[in-house]
Parts: C-alpha cells; structure tokens; sequence
C-alpha cells in the first residue's frame, strides 16, 4: 500500500491573516483539504524495497498535477529506522525527479523519503518508501537470468520469498543464456600489485553466460572472478551455448566446440582447448552417466560422449532399444530440440527430438541421467505441437515432460498409445509468452512447475504444486506464489545447496 503524507511546515503568505484572526477567535478554525492546498500526486512507487549494499538503486516516480514545474524542487533523503544509541541523521542523496544512487550505506533498515517542494509557499508533498539495505543475498532460491535484449542481468528470489531484482549490480554485455552454480573446488589466481600469484583454492563459483561473454563470479558476495577473455588458457572464438558442473568438473560449450575444467587436476579455473577433431556440436550437454556427458555433433549425425580431462570424444555405443541395436552415428535424424531436468549429483533425465532427414518423422528419445544408455526412443504424432515447441521441460524422474505453445502449456506422456498423449494444461492471459518451465523436484521440500512467461519487457514467475511423481496433473491451476520483475527472462536455475 502506498503511504503518502502531506507536511506543511507553514501556511501560505496569502492565508496568514485568517490564520492571526484564528488564534483569538477560540474555538473557531478554518480548515482546507490537503489536496485543494497542494493538489500534487506521486505514482509509480512501491511502498518497500530492498537492494545489495554498493549496488544503484534506480527509480522513477510519476509525479501529476503540477501548476508550475519552475515553482518546484525534488528531494530524495534517508534516514535510519533506529539510530542504535545514537540519534538517526537524515542524509539528501539526490535533489532531481528520478533516482540514482550508489547504495554506500551500511546494510540495515531505511527510510527512504521522496519530497516534491513548493518554496515559494514552503510546501511539500512526501512519498515514503521502507528501504533494507543488505549484504550480497546470493545463497540458495531461484536465479532468473533476464535481458533487456542487448544486456543481461540477474534477479534472485531467496528462500524467505524476497524477490531481489538486479543482484548482480551490473548488466553483463548480450542477450542471456544460462547460468550454472559449482558449490566447490573453483580456483582462481589473483595478481597482486608486486608481481607476487595469490591463489583462491576451494572456491563457489557461479557462471552466466550470454550470447557474448561468459563472466565467473564468487558465488559468495558476487565478486568478479573472470571475463571470457580469462577463460581460456589459449584464444578461441566467443559463443558461448551452454555449461554444465558435473561434481568438480565443469563443461563448456562454446562455437560448437567442448571443453572442460577437470576438478581432480591441477588447475587456475581454466578451461582446457576443445576435444580435438573436426566436429560441430548441437548447443546442449546431455549428463549420460557417471562420467559423462552426451553430445551430437552435427555435421556427421553422430552422438559422442566426453569426459573432462581427455583429449578427445568418444563413440556412443551398445545402445539397445528393446533388444533392437540403435544406430548413434550416421543416423538419419537431426537433434533438433533437447530438454535436461537434472538436480546436483547424477538423478534427472533428459528429452531428445529428433526429425529424420528424408521423411520429416520425429522421435523422442529418453535418457536418463544416471544410465549411460537411451531408455526408450518413441515417435511422435506428425500433428503433435510438441514439434514445434522451443521448450522441452523433462519430469524429473517420470515419463512425462512439458512444452510451451504461444501463452500455454502442455503435458505430454511418453507412451506407447499414440492418443491422448498432450493436453493444454495451463493458459496465460493474450500476450504473455512462455519463457521457461521447469519440474522442480527436491525430495520432501519441492515437487513442483514453475512457469516463467515475458510480456513487453517483464517477466512473471509462477510456482505450481503437482499431484504426484508420476503425474503432470496440477492440485490447482491457481499458483501457489507468483513474482515479477523487469527485463526478458530466459533461463531458471535452483540453487539447493
């Protein structure tokens, strides 16, 4: 709720004289409406907010009725909510309509007060905001990873619920990808001014990718480990497409091309040159096993495994569908569409959609994370809008996975019937296109959807409890929470550790 006072610190020049005559005539006072004497309103404020301390705090209020923009003067002040044994001091940190300002304030409770003055007839109108003022707030929650469609940033909703917009404090050059968390075993070297290598051992470390720049951050207090010119121990074309932490060991896509950071090896963060070969890889990792990680490259049609710490790729081999040998190199299909549901450790699985060359026919081939092997491969009805979905959303350990279709979302089983597989399962309002889906599965806390969509330049967030494991059907299409935030969201992870 917006809390809005109206001050007068004195009445006006003109109202002095009825105000002389009030104060001998007891009992008898004359009294105006604050909107009559200073008719201003303010809008487009919330009445709480929260930011990192050294990140800006930026807003623009709405302010209406206004005479004679040349009669009046802005003011934005804080001042503490409790002084702590010492009297609170006001501070002006701006004295223009919109504001910037660097949050250089210790982290605490704030109020954050906005003044729209009249000196000529010295009256204000006041708009007062709660402002907390915290530390880096980055732990466990949801990252949503946005862009405005030329830079990328990060909005992060904790645990407690409380939604932090901007918690990166900076826009990362390019259109967003993904990012990925390691909880541990990231190094990183700092030179120091005298020449002398400091070695960072053991670090968290969270990586975002946009279709520009790769940026390593601490995952504790969001400080800047790397660019993507740091990246690399040798120079290599920037397109980053998709990475992945497996325990120690980090994946990389990039141009087409693997590469990897092995945990278990001596390393500054690094990763190693791509697997040599001539090679162009579909932009997903698939995890295929304890060791590793599934790949298709595209120009031979062929699926390869990779392991960080070797030089090469592997073949896919002994795949078996039903005591049928399934071919994995030379096929006849394109990837032309993955979804990964995969937690920490080797639990989830994996959607792959392939559409054979000469017929047009598509398949659908499940690959559970932990099994190095494809567990089903099963068409797909030609007028299936799975086809045509962008996003494929795996249960996290059923056969059934969702896709997205304009402002709905669909359930698809993985059956063997050919009717009834799909369903809308949820429609948004005109205009508000899906963005991400994900089945959330965390043990006894969470079996859940969520949904993101993008609507002109804002994302909504929107958090479903499902019936059960073996079920895409929802307890109810209202959700459970809902959030929403500025810029185009593109890519949702949890963080559970």
């Amino acid at each position: 709720m917006n809390r809005i006072k109206l001050l007068y610190l004195t009445l006006a020049a003109g109202l002095l004289p009825l105000t002389q005559a009030c104060i001998t005539d007891d009992g008898n006072y004359v009294y105006q409406d604050a909107d009559t004497v200073l008719p201003i309103e303010i809008s487009g404020l919330s009445s709480d907010t929260t930011i990192v301390k050294g990140h800006v705090l930026r807003l623009t209020p709405v302010v209406e009725n206004i005479d004679d923009p040349e009669l009046y003067t802005y003011e934005w002040s804080i001042i503490e909510t409790q002084g702590l044994g010492y009297s609170p001091v006001r501070r002006t940190i701006a004295t223009t309509p919109n504001l910037e300002w660097e949050s250089n304030v210790e982290p605490g409770s704030y109020r954050l007060n906005f003044k729209v003055i009249n000196a000529q007839r010295d009256l204000y109108r006041r708009y007062e905001i709660s402002l907390s003022v915290v530390g880096s707030p980055i732990s466990t929650g949801f990252y949503i990873l946005e862009d405005n469609g030329t830079d990328t940033e990060l909005d992060y909703i904790a645990e407690d619920g409380t939604l932090y917009e901007d918690a990166l404090g900076e826009r990362i050059p390019g259109r967003a990808v993904t990012i990925e968390y390691q909880a541990r075993r990231y190094y990183h070297n700092i030179q120091n001014e005298d020449g002398t290598v400091q070695q960072l051992i053991n670090q968290s470390a969270l990586f975002v990718l946009t279709d520009s720049e790769i940026y390593t951050f601490n995952a504790k207090d969001l400080s800047l480990f790397k660019t993507f010119e740091d990246q690399f121990y040798s120079n290599t074309q920037c397109d980053p497409q998709d990475i992945m932490v497996s325990s120690s060991d980090t994946y990389l896509l990039n141009a087409g091309k693997i590469h990897a950071i092995y945990g278990m090896s001596s390393n500054i963060g690094k990763f190693s040159a791509a697997a040599s070969g001539f090679y162009s890889l579909y932009p997903a990792i698939i995890p295929f096993g304890f060791y590793n990680k599934l790949l298709f490259d595209r120009e031979a049609r062929t699926f390869h495994t990779y392991s960080a710490g070797n030089a090469a790729m592997g073949t896919v081999e002994g795949i078996e569908i039903n005591g049928t040998p399934f071919a994995t190199s030379d096929m006849e299909y394109d990837l032309v569409n993955v979804g990964v549901n995969q937690m920490y450790g080797y639990s989830g699985q994996s959607y792959l959609l392939m559409k054979h060359i000469t017929d047009g026919s598509h398949i659908l081939i499940l690959v559970p994370a932990i099994d190095a092997s494809f567990s089903s491969v099963r068409s797909v009805n030609s007028d299936s809008k799975l086809i045509q979905a962008s996003i494929l959303a795996p249960s996290f350990n059923s056969e059934f996975l969702f896709f997205n279709d304009g402002n709905q979302v669909y359930s698809y089983y993985n059956s063997e019937t050919t009717e009834n597989r799909e369903r809308v399962l949820l429609t948004y309002p005109e205009g508000e296109e899906v963005a991400v889906i994900r089945h959330l599965y965390d043990g006894n806390k969470y079996d859940h959807l969520v949904v993101i969509t993008n609507k002109n330049g804002r994302w909504k967030f929107y958090l479903y409890k499902l019936k059960g494991q073996l079920t895409p059907e929802l307890e109810s299409t209202t959700p459970e929470v809902t959030y929403e935030g500025e810029g185009n969201a593109r890519y949702l992870m949890y963080r559970n550790n």
